[in-house]
């Protein structure tokens, strides 16, 4: 009986944890990359693209990453000809759609780095989503912007 009631325990338990690690797979991070900086700069920035492959919206609500001490989410938008950087509590990504981070529009602050990044260096940047859900890409620093499709192939991990 006891044998029983272990294997009951381990099959509910494995069934929970996949359907928890599973309950953000609609969204798929691609072609992440980090531009390098100067040596002892305080601040980077990251860019990639969030595909939702669901038909419901998704939120990104915060970000974090191994190689910094701190990550937030940017916008840059030109108002009245001045360009302006503002803070983003959320990111929606549309039902079958996707948000591009690029420059000169959404993009990750990258804030304090703990250790030099030179080109071709990675970091492993975590993503949570408003539903709670958890993700994990590996960004690859560059020194110049990526060609279109250059970065494809970009696996993202599901906590």
């Amino acid at each position: 009986m006891k044998l029983y009631s272990k294997w009951i325990m381990c099959f509910t338990l494995g069934l929970i944890s996949s359907v928890v690690s599973s309950a953000n797979s609609a969204i798929v991070i691609r072609d992440g990359w980090i531009r390098e900086a100067p040596p002892n700069a305080s601040t980077l920035a990251g860019y990639m693209i969030l595909e939702n492959q669901s038909d419901k919206s998704q939120s990104l609500t915060s970000v974090s990453a191994n190689a910094f001490d701190r990550v937030m989410i940017h916008r840059s938008e030109q108002n009245n000809g001045m360009a302006h950087m503002t803070h983003q509590k959320q990111v929606i990504i549309p039902a079958n759609g996707n948000v591009v981070f690029a420059p000169g529009g959404y993009h990750l602050m990258l804030m304090h780095p703990r250790r030099p990044l030179h080109a071709d260096d990675q970091a492993t940047v975590n993503f949570v989503f408003a539903d709670k859900s958890k993700q994990s890409a590996i960004f690859r620093v560059r020194k110049d912007m990526p060609m279109k499709g250059e970065e494809r192939g970009q696996e993202t991990q599901r906590d």
